[in-house]
């Protein structure tokens, strides 16, 4: 616990130094703060915690967003800088105990800490919530305490639009791990799957019995651009000069947990005698990555002048436990040489199918900061601290852009 809440307090130290640093030599501007905290996402859901729910026939409305964090929001009855402080103290308590209970050094919790995309857990977004929940799940099924797991999945399912994937997750990681007779994987499927499906359904109630629109949820997506499309290259994003390194490092993140999960998968189905059971949480956070690159591939709408634009990316992704299990793996094993082979591929094809190839900048720092958080022990090796420290100059630059009006995710 000491060791997560150290990283962490140095690494909150380093970002506010920055910030002041950035601020006193101008170097960017702040005359946006806090109005700027609104932008984009947190709108909607500002609107939700003091107007309720509202349906916009035809058009985007915030029927799109579920209600916990909304309520969350107008619990506390603060502002924009206020949930935005109560948000970060939420995201610190759930990292502190996920870290700890991975165990993680303290040079993989300041490499973790300094992922562009964590600057959602400083605004008025349900990232935080999502997270702590998302913990929940993740203590429950390595614990194998049922209670926290399904209180996990409930409260996950009031947070966002996840349940549909949610089902086949938690039927797939109980019939890939080894653990537990049949009887008591099938009452596992079934208590977790019930447990998400209260959730969806409070959440469908709530909008409802506000709006009388039931299950609206799904059929606004269309309106938010969320529609299957076949991929056309280059992936790009919005404003693809500035953040297209954070959509690809996300993407490479999805193309990675699709070959391990696609790999585990083959292994326990043609070859069920092979000794290799991955812990739960592992085999669940493997298959949500997986899912939701995809559906951030499928699900989406090409760019005006480029190809599919795969925007939010890197925050459904890298904004989530799931990521952090998924690294504490990668962190740990000994790479074969197809494993290798395959993480190479995977950069190789997002470096040349985005738009990183017109960044060249941006390019050079994506694969450093892959080379070494794939590949390399990160203890006491020379290149840590440069890119560290690398990493918290555009975390800030993402946070003014974000207050800024750019987007970010």
């Amino acid at each position: 616990m000491k060791k997560g809440l150290f990283a962490v307090a140095i690494h909150l130290l380093l970002v506010s130094l920055t910030l002041v640093l950035v601020f006193i030599l101008k170097l960017d501007t702040f005359e946006n703060f806090p109005s700027g905290l609104l932008n984009w996402d947190a709108y909607w859901y500002q609107s939700i915690a003091e107007k309720g729910y509202v349906y916009l026939a035809n058009r985007t409305c915030n029927l799109a967003f579920f209600p916990l964090f909304p309520a969350f929001w107008k619990l506390f009855g603060v502002g924009l800088v206020g949930i935005s402080i109560i948000n970060l103290f939420v995201f610190i308590g759930a990292f502190v105990a996920l870290v700890r209970f991975l165990n993680l050094s303290k040079h993989q919790i300041f490499l973790l800490l300094s992922t562009g995309s964590f600057i959602f857990f400083a605004l008025p977004y349900s990232e935080a919530l999502f997270f702590l929940s998302g913990f929940l799940l993740i203590y429950g099924y390595d614990g194998e305490n049922s209670l926290v797991k399904n209180s996990g999945f409930f409260i996950i399912s009031l947070t966002r639009a996840v349940t549909t994937i949610f089902i086949p997750l938690i039927i797939f990681t109980e019939l890939m791990t080894n653990h537990g007779t049949v009887k008591n994987k099938l009452m596992a499927i079934l208590k977790s799957v019930f447990a998400a499906l209260c959730g969806m359904v409070l959440s469908a109630y709530l909008q409802y019995i506000q709006t009388g629109k039931f299950l609206y949820f799904l059929g606004v997506q269309k309106y938010w651009k969320r529609n299957f499309i076949w991929p056309r290259l280059p992936f790009t994003t919005y404003i693809a000069d500035e953040i297209i390194f954070l959509d690809a490092i996300a993407l490479v993140i999805g193309l990675i947990a699709i070959y391990i999960a696609t790999k585990y998968f083959i292994v326990k189905i043609i070859v069920p005698k092979e000794k290799i059971d991955l812990p739960k949480s592992l085999v669940f956070s493997l298959g949500y990555i997986s899912i939701v690159t995809l559906i951030d591939v499928f699900f989406t709408f090409y760019d005006m002048k480029s190809g599919t634009n795969i925007w939010s990316i890197n925050r459904h992704v890298l904004c989530t436990p799931f990521y952090i299990v998924l690294m504490n793996y990668l962190f740990r094993i000994n790479y074969n040489k197809s494993d290798l082979t395959a993480f190479f591929l995977a950069i190789c094809l997002v470096f040349f199918f985005t738009d990183l190839t017109n960044y060249f900048a941006m390019s050079c720092f994506y694969l450093l900061f892959f080379f070494q958080l794939t590949f390399l022990k990160l203890e006491k090796h020379k290149t840590f601290m440069p890119l560290y420290l690398l990493t918290i100059c555009l975390q800030v630059f993402l946070y003014v852009q974000f207050i800024n009006g750019g987007w970010v995710g």
